[in-house]
């Protein structure tokens, strides 16, 4: 996968299912919560439906929904000491402040990493 030139920020492939209550939950959760939304407003966002898009998300290595991957503008993984950057799971209830923080701690991770690579 080629993202777009003149990106300068990395994508995060978010798998979902329309059919996964986990999925739900995440979404009532980035509709209520402005800090998740600022979160993710840092990078280029591509949804994949995991039941719809099966073979394309088993390219990014999913086993399930929801699952939040982070690229590199020219399409590759990012990667913490070989270890491609991914989030498996959320909370299976909206309003879990603890789930909501794991994640947006991920992604700080993951624009900081970012950033110390692209520079």
């Amino acid at each position: 996968m080629r993202l777009q030139r003149g990106i300068t920020k990395p994508a995060l492939v978010y798998i979902h299912s329309d059919t996964c209550h986990v999925c739900r939950a995440f979404l009532e959760n980035l509709s209520k919560y402005a800090d998740l939304k600022r979160a993710m407003e840092r990078f280029v966002v591509i949804k994949v439906d995991f039941n719809r898009e099966r073979l394309l998300a088993m390219n990014f290595g999913a086993t399930g929904t929801p699952e939040f991957h982070i690229l590199n503008p020219d399409g590759s993984p990012l990667e913490i000491n070989g270890k491609r950057l991914v989030y498996i799971g959320y909370s299976s209830t909206p309003d879990n402040e603890v789930a909501r923080r794991s994640l947006i701690s991920f992604f700080d991770l993951a624009v900081e990493r970012f950033g110390d690579i692209s520079r």
